[in-house]
């Protein structure tokens, strides 16, 4: 589905005439819902057509910016973000400070937290995002002795642990699921469609690297992994250039930056490094690098400085001159699986965001 043209047959003339932006979302000017309302939040559910499992009711949690204008005709970024494995659109929402940072902002941003599904027989909490399988592209993503005492999905057909799996993630089609409530989202609300950003962590960031480019290159202003890599195979690059920002830092013992981190078990293949757990992740540098050249970027990078520059060995570089004028960073530093800045986060997701809104699609 391309979501710009989703906009372009769902938007009158009369849409123009009452916003700023050029290329405005179907809910500008009409009437605003009713919650949540400015500097709050609200969870919503919505049927998804699932192509693999049918239909099926999931949820998202949206914010709207304390500054968001209510007759809902200013055109307003967004951002939708992923959560990490085992997590919720809940926890995201009101544990991580991006609608602290949406509501501080003078324009500010709709903030959406998604939500994975925790389809597991045994019950407790394990959100996740479908990014892999246990034969991807390039064989096994995984060295299936090492992996062991992963829950099961029910989505994925017969569960009971097998010998010989790599799988670790639910088989629902959150490409899908995200389509259905970018269309919700934008039949609501007054979206600048020129800033869908999208952000995640771990599982979120590998849903990122993976689908993501993969699938909506062409619609989306910028993404922002945070402590992620692809699993082997699964280093699929975008079609079309995009702006990217990417954090990982150099301690991280669960998807590790490079093989010379901590506790991971050496070079995989492919240029995968050989994650504690068995998983075969693609060495950072190594994946950056091919996107970068996919994009035609200038491969001479430059320092991208920050406000918190040298903080826990804090650090970014720059490319730029990808086609499209697009730009591409990666910001590493002493810290683990995680976002940076552990005790203020907030200074992290305000890296991001500054990012975000300085790169438009065009």
């Amino acid at each position: 589905m391309n979501l710009k043209n989703t906009f372009i047959l769902g938007c009158a003339f009369a849409c123009f005439s009452f916003v700023t932006s050029l290329n405005p979302s179907p809910g500008c000017g009409a009437p605003i819902p009713d919650t949540p309302h400015p500097g709050r939040h609200h969870r919503y559910d919505i049927v998804v057509g699932d192509p693999f499992q049918g239909e099926v009711t999931r949820s998202y949690v949206l914010h709207l910016p304390a500054h968001y204008d209510t007759s809902n005709t200013v055109a307003t970024p967004l951002v939708l973000d992923y959560h990490g494995w085992t997590g919720t659109a809940h926890d995201q929402m009101v544990h991580m400070p991006w609608r602290d940072v949406a509501d501080v902002d003078p324009v500010g941003f709709i903030y959406v937290t998604m939500e994975g599904m925790n389809d597991v027989a045994e019950g407790g909490w394990w959100g996740s995002w479908n990014v892999s399988s246990t034969e991807g592209p390039l064989g096994l993503t995984c060295d299936p002795s090492l992996h062991h005492d992963y829950p099961c999905y029910s989505s994925c057909g017969e569960c009971g642990y097998q010998e010989g799996t790599c799988d670790w993630t639910s088989c629902y089609d959150d490409t899908t699921y995200t389509e259905y409530v970018l269309l919700e989202i934008y039949g609501k609300f007054c979206v600048d469609m020129d800033q869908i950003h999208m952000s995640g962590a771990s599982n979120g960031g590998m849903f990122l690297w993976t689908r993501a480019l993969a699938k909506w290159s062409t619609e989306l202003a910028s993404v922002a992994p945070v402590c992620s890599s692809p699993a082997r195979g699964y280093n699929i690059l975008p079609e079309n250039p995009v702006n990217i920002i990417d954090f990982h830092g150099l301690n991280d013992r669960t998807i590790p930056f490079s093989a010379d981190g901590p506790d991971n078990l050496g070079e995989g293949p492919d240029g995968t490094v050989i994650a504690s757990d068995g998983f075969y992740y693609h060495d950072k540098m190594l994946h950056l690098t091919n996107v970068l050249n996919s994009m035609n970027c200038n491969m001479e990078s430059q320092e991208y400085p920050t406000h918190m520059d040298g903080r826990h060995g804090f650090r970014c570089q720059l490319w730029n001159g990808c086609d499209n004028a697009k730009e591409v960073v990666q910001c590493n530093g002493n810290w683990t699986h995680d976002y940076p800045f552990s005790n203020r986060y907030i200074e992290g997701v305000m890296i991001l965001w500054d990012f975000m809104k300085s790169h438009p699609i065009n």
